[in-house]
């Protein structure tokens, strides 16, 4: 017999009831943390990759770790922003002061300001209480000794980082290289997607205008610990599905199983989505069998073309339909991978030399192609690609006219 609650939970980050097939990106980020705990510091971690692959999941189980995980050695003091759409860093949680509050992000503000003073935005709202006269980057350098005069294992969380103004960021992540340098026992995790990484390429750590002579430009991006995060491994979505189904009552006939894992595409959100929709067809039993998976598809593939319009639409506005579809067809032909030269090629031939970098960039903010391995570009959002080709295609193919004269 099934439960009453859906166990499934597709989109807004919500914390699976199985984490499946994340187990080497959870590792690394367990290593750092226990670093951090053991009282030395730690390169920023950068979790990247396309939406929906799960990335503010393992920013959860990171937190986890830190507030409830750690047990028998000093606790981490862990504090979680979000980068805003609106270039805000806004609190959202603070932990390890005298426990935990939930509330709304001004109540946070006020908690951040007492106990991680100088960090995003709570710097420029002290500022402006201080007087405009005062430099906000000679405040923050000042300040912060103060703040900090007692070493403590502390983790910053940042999603959404592509989203935060760059100058707060860059403030941000200046303060937290001072403070490892000087041996603070500092961890800070960034998520985002692939805009991620232009972002952070464009912000430079202390001291690197000296540096340039001696070598290539360091960024953020290249001094940190880059994560991708993309498709599940094999295996990890008939996890998904018959884990979370198991405590919820919901069996999976093997035949049926197998229909939605391949239409899953190895993706997460497709794999919550797909569970969603078997579990509402299931009757009461909680049996999947063929003809339930064959409902839950049909359901499913409604659900996937509204999600599919948002980036067509997007692509269409930014006036990157031809290219999308030019890159869509070289992705084809070279088995699903392009070198950066070759997709380089392609935009250019499209968008013109001019417009080439942009438009890589912009490709990639949509989560249309991303940087998966160094210097190789695959296809971003599941099936994505598939269907930009399929339909750009099929809109740029001109109509034959009944007159032979035209």
């Amino acid at each position: 017999m099934k439960t009453k609650r859906n166990p499934y939970t597709p989109g807004e980050g919500i914390y699976p009831a199985c984490l499946a097939g994340r187990e080497e990106e959870l590792a690394t980020l367990r290593a750092a943390l226990e670093t951090v705990a053991g009282g030395d510091p730690v390169r920023a971690q950068i979790l990247y990759g396309p939406r929906g692959n799960g990335k503010t999941v393992l920013l959860e189980a990171l937190w986890r770790e830190a507030t409830e995980g750690i047990t028998e050695r000093p606790a981490v003091r862990a504090l979680d922003l979000t980068g805003a759409p609106d270039g805000l860093l806004v609190g959202k949680r603070f932990a390890g002061k005298s426990g935990s509050k939930a509330g709304a992000p001004v109540r946070h503000r006020a908690e951040i300001g007492a106990s991680l003073e100088g960090f995003g935005r709570v710097s420029a709202a002290l500022e402006r209480e201080r007087g405009a006269e005062t430099p906000r980057r000679r405040f923050v350098a000042e300040d912060l000794p103060q703040v900090f005069e007692k070493p403590r294992p502390t983790l910053v969380l940042l999603d959404e980082a592509q989203a935060a103004d760059p100058g707060e960021l860059g403030i941000f992540l200046k303060q937290a290289q001072n403070m490892r340098r000087g041996g603070y026992p500092l961890l800070v995790v960034l998520a985002g997607t692939p805009e991620l990484e232009f972002v952070l390429r464009g912000l430079e750590p202390l001291g690197e205008p000296e540096r340039r002579k001696e070598g290539a430009k360091a960024t953020f991006w290249t001094r940190g610990e880059p994560i991708p995060v993309g498709r599940l491994p094999e295996g990890g979505v008939a996890r998904i599905l018959e884990e979370t189904g198991e405590g919820a009552g919901l069996r999976y006939a093997p035949a049926a199983l197998e229909r939605l894992v391949a239409a899953a595409c190895r993706y997460p959100y497709f794999a919550q989505e797909l569970g969603s929709a078997a579990w509402k067809a299931a009757g009461d039993e909680g049996t999947v069998d063929a003809a339930c998976a064959a409902r839950a598809l049909g359901a499913f593939e409604e659900r996937k073309t509204k999600f599919y319009a948002q980036f067509l639409k997007e692509l269409k506005e930014s006036g990157l339909a031809r290219v999308s579809c030019a890159v869509a067809e070289a992705l084809e032909e070279a088995g699903g991978a392009l070198d950066w030269l070759e997709l380089d090629r392609t935009i250019e031939a499209e968008a013109g030399s001019a417009r080439a970098v942009e438009a890589r960039e912009r490709l990639a903010g949509i989560g249309f192609v991303w940087e998966a391995e160094p210097l190789v570009w695959k296809g971003g959002v599941a099936s994505l690609v598939e269907t930009v080709r399929c339909t750009f295609a099929a809109e740029a193919t001109p109509t034959l006219s009944a007159d032979p004269g035209l």
